[in-house]
């Protein structure tokens, strides 16, 4: 069974206009309401093959089927959805919209042919035809029936030129010609087609905006009757055309913001700052025409300079990481002081994105500029063509950005958070409990289990599995001295002294390979993974160097210097358990100290390393 927009309509009308009027509208009624059952049962090749089938698989066919159109909210909000779940940008694209109502469209075409039909077939007429507004105030031909073999179906009515442009000109009357006679008065018409009676009404809801006309080679053709018939036909195609092409604006409305929302969904969902930018890019770039397209952030909203962190497109005049000052007179300035969006075409010779030497002179000429919300960044938008970025483009543009302005924000915090759980709040190393995980997955990774080739379908307990082994060494050191450090200077120089200290030990070691962490108090440790006993005394001995040659300065502006002691335990060679190795580190550090201070001890051997740095006096 197959049920359309045009069925549900025609059989709504039917029933008001039987209600309303018994007399006058009775034939219009019961024609709507055969039309309507037409339009549900009208036959098919599938219909036909359908029938053929079992009772089952006709139920299962119904099941299945629904329907093209409807004018429930509720269908509108599921082919929205519908639609949507295939890929949300293309439902916001230009293409996808105008393909849209090109098919509606033809759809509105068809349903108006076919209230032409019964027309033709109440009246048998030379021709009807249905006029409907097109450009510059012109009306174009929508649909037609006729006999006329010299009728040119692209013809159009310019208001005030012809009969039917004097007709139209000054709104839509009501019009009954008996004798048209000789004359040719269908500016439509190759040749004179002896047109004798016509009539004309309007078709419109609110307000007439269109019109039909019938035509005969008879005279007194049609009756006042036949008439008031026809103009409560143009009613009715007028209310149909009404809230047809309000139920499409609906639908993809609906469309519209449901995609929106998959969209800020899927980038709500994404916890990774780099991965979010591309995403950003991308669907930016799906949706939005651009020459050039730029991200530029901000370390913080005191910063006086930003970072532009990805360019798309044309670059001339820029690159990744370029730094530009916010000069109040830059646009990308304005933006991320103002954190208002705004779009304009450019003025070639004042105007410049980043800095006084990027003028857009010759090659942008139209631009889009969004804050990315409390992230401290902006996307910058260059077209080379004007006027590109209207009102409706960046009411979408400025949603999207909005989310993913509201998704940095949350990638922010988090990491922040992440931060906090994992790092030491003086120091900024990792702190203790994150240095055992840290530890604890350097063991793991220091010694893994490996299974030589096995071929396809033989018994791998035959073959040799072999262990490949990584060499880690831990280190652990304390400064000297410290609680006299304190006692002396204050606490809030001890605490510069730390933060000191740690970024010369972060420094020491290889960055993503090694791990430097508070243990506590005024102990650190490092966690040295690929580097045996030898290997670590030397990185120990030259981070201890690096420190003992760091000038301090006092509260009171002396100059003071500061040791560090060293010890050092292999895994593996000195203990194979966690607890063991840190404790064998830890024993070989208070040899560091019993035997003078400033210095690297490794456990297990007799001798330790150090070197006399000279004392920095004050």
């Amino acid at each position: 069974m197959k049920i359309n927009f045009m069925a549900i309509v025609f059989a709504v009308i039917a029933l008001f206009n039987f209600v309303h009027s018994l007399y006058v509208d009775l034939i219009i009624a019961i024609a709507l309401g055969v039309l309507a059952w037409f339009q549900i049962h009208e036959p098919s090749v599938e219909e036909d093959v359908v029938h053929s089938q079992s009772a089952d698989e006709e139920s299962d066919e119904e099941e299945e089927a629904t329907p093209t159109t409807t004018h429930t909210v509720v269908e509108a909000e599921r082919e929205a959805s519908k639609d949507t779940t295939r890929d949300s940008t293309e439902v916001l694209t230009g293409h996808y919209i105008t393909s849209e109502w090109v098919s509606f469209e033809n759809s509105i075409t068809e349903n108006l042919q076919r209230i032409l039909v019964l027309v033709k077939e109440q009246f048998q007429p030379h021709t009807v035809a249905l006029y409907m507004p097109a450009s510059a105030g012109t009306f174009q031909l929508r649909a037609h029936i006729t006999k006329d073999t010299g009728f040119n179906s692209r013809a159009t009515v310019v208001p005030g030129e012809g009969f039917l442009g004097i007709y139209c000109k000054d709104g839509f009357p009501e019009l009954l010609l008996d004798d048209v006679g000789s004359r040719k008065i269908a500016h439509y018409d190759i040749k004179n087609g002896g047109i004798k009676s016509l009539m004309l009404a309007p078709v419109g809801a609110v307000k007439a905006s269109a019109f039909i006309m019938v035509e005969s080679t008879e005279k007194n053709a049609f009756t006042k009757e036949n008439l008031d018939w026809l103009v409560d036909i143009g009613q009715i195609a007028g209310n149909l055309l009404y809230y047809a092409y309000l139920y499409k604006q609906f639908q993809l409305m609906h469309g519209k913001v449901h995609a929106i929302g998959v969209l800020e969904k899927r980038l709500l969902m994404i916890e990774n700052r780099e991965e979010l930018l591309k995403e950003l890019i991308r669907v930016v770039g799906e949706l939005f025409s651009f020459t050039r397209c730029t991200l530029s952030f901000q370390n913080n909203e005191h910063d006086r300079f930003a970072v532009i962190t990805k360019v798309v497109g044309d670059a001339r005049g820029v690159a990744e990481g370029d730094r530009f000052q916010l000069h109040e007179g830059s646009i990308a300035a304005m933006v991320l002081m103002s954190q208002q969006a705004f779009a304009r075409n450019f003025n070639g010779t004042t105007d410049y994105v980043f800095s006084e030497n990027d003028h857009p002179r010759g090659t942008f000429a139209s631009f889009a500029a969004l804050p990315l919300g409390r992230s401290y960044g902006v996307i910058f938008l260059e077209s080379d063509r004007p006027d590109v970025y209207g009102n409706n483009i960046m009411e979408t543009l400025s949603r999207i950005v909005m989310v993913a302005g509201v998704a940095l924000d949350k990638i922010r915090i988090l990491e922040q958070q992440e931060h906090l759980a994992i790092r030491d709040g003086l120091t900024g190393l990792y702190n203790h409990r994150q240095f055992q995980h840290l530890l604890r997955e350097a063991i793991a990774r220091s010694h893994r289990l490996m299974l030589t080739t096995v071929p396809d379908g033989v018994d791998s307990s035959h073959y040799e599995r072999r262990e490949e082994k990584h060499p880690l060494s831990l280190v652990l050191c304390d400064i000297d001295h410290f609680k006299s450090l304190n006692d002396n200077h204050g606490h809030r120089f001890g605490d510069e002294v730390l933060r000191i200290i740690a970024q010369t030990l972060e420094s020491g070691v290889r960055e993503g390979v090694d791990h430097a962490a508070r243990y506590g108090g005024e102990e650190f440790t490092l966690v040295l993974f690929g580097s045996d006993g030898n290997q670590a005394v030397e990185t120990a001995n030259r981070v201890r160097e690096k420190i003992a040659a760091i000038p301090f300065t006092t509260p009171a502006g002396g100059k003071i210097t500061v040791t560090m002691s060293f010890g050092v335990a292999v895994y593996d060679k000195d203990a194979t358990r966690q607890e063991d190795l840190i404790r064998k580190a830890d024993k070989a550090l208070y040899r560091a100290k019993d035997r003078g201070r400033n210095r690297v001890e490794q456990y297990g051997t007799s001798s330790g390393s150090t070197t006399q740095i000279p004392a920095v006096k004050a």
